[in-house]
């Protein structure tokens, strides 16, 4: 009698513990549903700002072109791609180090770059075209814009020196 006793017991436990992961399954796929939304609705509203954000830079009178911490030139729009003489299929190969004067490099070498600092900068500079011409022009680095991405603006661009 006392082993039937035992097995009901456990039936029964075993019972209540199979409806308490019933309903701890039933919570845990409503809260995966909900992320899983917040997601989708996050994403498209990523999709939105980057496209936002490209058509910002297809418009732009300013040459613009997106650095990373290494320099490294991850885009840059037609007018920068103008500016600097290069196309876009080899936009990758270059750092905007090898487009600015030894005497800027040097000078951020030696104060730090103004995006490494955390603060825009804004100066006049010749820039030094693939195709050896320069460039008189206005620019202003910005440090962050995109956590890890730098800014790099070109303005007022005159035409090449003789």
């Amino acid at each position: 009698m006392q082993l039937s006793n035992v097995r009901s017991s456990l039936f029964l436990a075993f019972e209540d513990v199979g409806e308490q992961l019933r309903q701890r399954l039933g919570a845990f796929t409503k809260i995966r549903f909900a992320l899983v939304k917040k997601q989708r609705a996050l994403r498209e509203a990523l999709c939105k700002r980057q496209n936002r954000l490209l058509k910002l830079l297809a418009s732009s009178f300013d040459a613009i072109v997106v650095i990373d911490g290494e320099h490294c030139i991850l885009d840059a729009n037609q007018r920068a791609l103008i500016l600097l003489g290069i196309s876009r299929t080899n936009i990758d190969k270059f750092t905007i180090d090898a487009f600015l004067p030894d005497s800027h490099i040097s000078h951020f070498i030696r104060s730090g770059a103004p995006f490494f600092r955390g603060r825009e900068r804004c100066s006049e500079c010749q820039i030094k075209r693939l195709d050896g011409g320069l460039r008189e022009t206005t620019f202003s680095f910005q440090a962050n814009f995109i956590p890890g991405r730098h800014l790099c603006r070109f303005r007022d661009v005159a035409f090449d020196k003789p």
